[in-house]
């Protein structure tokens, strides 16, 4: 269960950063999504240079919410348009590292955060999740988690389409979707994007 939901990462760092402040229990929470290992420097004056072990600065806060915040995507209605985004802080789905080619998936119930095996898994097997869409190319998925999360991306994977033939789609949908802007040149514009569209799914 999540200790803490909020209606967006902005408003998600507003609400941790007013609680840790006068909880003390949720701030040892929040720290304990970071490393905890902080070498204290002083100034000249004695002031310390770096946020002291049980501090919950922005700045650790940022970091904690950016990689390990999770967005409470509802499980799917029929016609139901009123789902509104949240987000929300998992301690124990914290614990689950990443791979690309994982073993389970996450589904969301409300505040309620579920596990699901996606295959079999043998005892003594690593419990992994995907930190990023799998149908991201290459390049896309090594800055995300780069960024995110400081990891490397197992990949090039078999299944990547080469960085080339990536880089060139994305160009020429770019200069379709440009065409599209203009009636002058949208049925150009369609035709470009037909064509580009058929060439990714042949690839």
């Amino acid at each position: 269960r999540a200790f803490i939901v909020c209606g967006g990462a902005s408003e998600l760092l507003e609400e941790v950063l007013r609680r840790s402040k006068g909880e003390d229990a949720f701030r040892e929470a929040m720290l304990s999504f970071t490393d905890g290992t902080h070498h204290v420097e002083l100034s000249e004056q004695g002031e310390p240079l770096a946020p002291v072990p049980g501090e919950l600065t922005e700045e650790r806060a940022q970091e904690a919410i950016r990689r390990n915040y999770h967005h409470l995507d509802p499980v799917p209605i029929d016609g139901d348009l009123t789902a509104k985004e949240e987000v929300g802080m998992f301690r124990k789905l914290s614990l689950v590292n990443h791979s690309m080619y994982p073993n389970v998936g996450r589904v969301f119930f409300d505040d309620v955060g579920v596990v699901r095996a996606t295959k079999v898994i043998e005892a003594g097997t690593e419990i992994t999740d995907n930190y990023v869409d799998t149908c991201m190319p290459y390049k896309d998925r090594q800055q995300r988690l780069q960024s995110n999360h400081n990891l490397d991306d197992e990949g090039p994977l078999p299944e990547d389409a080469p960085g080339d033939l990536v880089e060139r789609l994305h160009s020429r949908r770019h200069e379709a979707t440009a065409l599209l802007e203009s009636s002058a040149t949208r049925e150009r514009g369609f035709e470009e994007l037909v064509r580009v569209t058929d060439e990714a799914a042949e690839c």
